[in-house]
């Protein structure tokens, strides 16, 4: 598996080379998407005119909030050149991007007129909004975004035959059900995107997505395998993650889920694309600071190889989570095992860390052989995809139990596995500073991934391909 992975880099850029408008080729990316590789291909068999046909859908992407149009490509670098020339104080007072919003090179680049943050919520759609004229080329010629914010969008939502909007919204779990999108236009089929940091489905949820208008529901994660969302589940979040502490008490989903259900998750939205496309969150720094990353520009981005860094081992990270003493006491558990280790080997350079400011953090990353990522309110973490891209190895409590977008927790091949109490981190630490060759291959295959899934011609195709899919089963 080590040196198979050592050629993953390699194997995803054929795959790019010979997919565009191939149907077919792309389905190593939607199947490791969604775990489904069988019905995409089935999907990928029907003949060209029902291909056709199902692409004329009339597909409504809803935001809830910034404008719907989407600025040049030149626009959007010369907005970004100027934040990132202007935006010298990186630390976490001195530079967000509204100071900056009407600096005449940003004007209509941001996803909020205004210049204001966009919620990393967001994350989770638009980047549909930027792939909307790739899906347009590959036939999908009826599909529009809207706001459902404003007035002006109730005709197109009233006209749809598919709906993908936030699932909050189309369920109506935090607000009045009665306006909910999945009461107000019945004639609609949806996509409903999960925004729960967690991979299990949110069991506020569990009656509606049983409904078979539902067609999906994408989240950043899922569980693997699927059937873990009918438990053992943390008795009060309803998290499986948070149920792997031992000590706290746990219950079974009553009733369990189906498996037509279950079927129907699958990952598909992802947080890489903050740092793809920065200003889409108001260019927020804490995204900004890695366009050298994506650009491949070596005067913005030009890490240290791993020898030549100076922390062998980083934790950073809080301990105390106030509504969950399980992350509380998992987290704990790292702080410890890394503390053991220095007792252990004190020639190992260790940082050990609460916060940081940001320049201090990125230089932190950029500095480290192995970073260490112990579960959040998720399993997934901001920190999993900074680490990746400073060319740090991942050190991830119980990878193969996950599923992203881009899976970036393929145990072995881009990221290192432990227990979820961190009871096996001595070996796998020494494991990864003793074969530089392999941790080098682990790194880069973690960043090709992140440079190839973010990119939005990749992640139309994955989109065309799981809306075939769906529409043509239902």
């Amino acid at each position: 598996m080590r040196y198979a992975c050592l050629l993953l880099p390699l194997l995803i850029v054929l795959v790019l080379a010979f997919s565009l408008n191939r149907y077919v080729d792309l389905s190593y990316s939607a199947a490791q998407a969604s775990g489904r590789s069988s019905e995409f291909a089935a999907a990928a068999q029907q003949s060209g005119s029902t291909l056709g046909e199902v692409r004329k859908t009339r597909v409504v992407i809803a935001l809830v909030k910034g404008p719907t149009a989407q600025p040049s490509q030149e626009a959007e670098e010369a907005c970004l050149t100027a934040v990132l020339t202007a935006c010298t104080a990186l630390g976490s007072s001195g530079c967000y991007s509204q100071q900056y919003s009407s600096q005449a090179a940003c004007q209509g680049c941001f996803a909020d007129a205004k210049g204001k943050y966009i919620k990393h919520k967001h994350n989770y759609i638009l980047p549909l909004k930027r792939a909307i004229p790739v899906l347009q080329h590959l036939g999908w010629t009826h599909i529009q975004v809207v706001n459902v914010e404003e007035p002006a969008s109730v005709p197109a939502l009233q006209q749809a035959e598919l709906i993908i909007a936030f699932a909050r919204i189309v369920v109506g779990y935090d607000t009045d059900a009665a306006n909910a999108l999945l009461a107000r236009y019945p004639a609609a089929r949806f996509v409903a995107i999960d925004t729960i940091d967690w991979a299990t489905l949110y069991d506020v949820m569990d009656s509606a997505v049983d409904n078979a208008r539902i067609l999906a529901v994408w989240k950043h994660s899922i569980l693997n395998p699927i059937e873990r969302n009918n438990g053992p589940l943390d008795t009060q979040s309803g998290a499986v993650h948070m149920a792997y502490i031992r000590g706290f008490p746990v219950r079974m989903r009553d009733p369990p889920l189906s498996p037509v259900v279950l079927q129907k998750m699958a990952a598909m939205t992802s947080h890489v694309f903050a740092f793809r496309y920065p200003l889409d969150y108001s260019g927020k720094v804490q995204y900004a600071r890695f366009a050298g990353f994506f650009r491949r520009d070596p005067s913005l981005w030009n890490p240290k190889p791993l020898q030549e860094r100076t922390f062998d081992v980083a934790f950073v990270g809080k301990m105390s989570y106030k509504y969950s003493p399980e992350i509380g006491q998992h987290r704990t558990l790292a702080a410890l095992a890394v503390k053991r280790l220095k007792r252990k080997h004190p020639h190992l350079q260790v940082h050990l860390g609460s916060s940081f400011d940001l320049p201090d953090y990125l230089a932190l990353l950029l500095d480290t052989k192995v970073f260490i990522s112990p579960y959040g309110m998720g399993e997934w973490s901001y920190k999993d995809f900074e680490a990746i891209m400073c060319g740090c190895v991942l050190i991830k409590p119980l990878p193969k139990r996950i599923t992203a977008y881009p899976n970036i927790y393929e145990e072995g091949c881009s990221v290192i596995g432990v227990n979820a109490s961190f009871i096996d981190l001595e070996p796998a630490v020494l494991q990864a500073l003793s074969d530089p060759v392999a941790s080098a291959g682990i790194v880069t295959a973690g960043q090709e991934m992140l440079r190839t899934y973010s990119d939005v011609e990749h992640y139309a195709h994955d989109v065309d391909r799981a809306l075939v899919q769906y529409l043509t089963a239902s």
